[in-house]
């Protein structure tokens, strides 16, 4: 519920370009572009009242270096 990871895939790493341990001790909220945060963030909501099963979301990421990369999201 407050948004930590559980586990994380090596995919992702590489995309983000952390190590697994730096984001198991991140949460999605620091990961996640500022412009789609409030949107990812109502969705994840929804489905902890359970309102909805899940999600699918386009949405941009902040990698380690500072980039900005969009990925689509599925939550469920």
């Amino acid at each position: 519920p407050d948004g930590r990871f559980l586990e994380v895939n090596p995919t992702l790493c590489r995309m983000l370009g952390y190590t697994a341990d730096e984001l198991l001790a991140a949460d999605f909220q620091s990961i996640t572009h500022p412009d789609d945060l409030a949107a990812d963030v109502a969705l994840v909501a929804d489905c902890l009242a359970g309102r909805r099963d899940g999600y699918r979301l386009d949405k941009r990421y902040v990698c380690k270096d500072g980039r900005t990369v969009w990925a689509t999201l599925s939550v469920g």
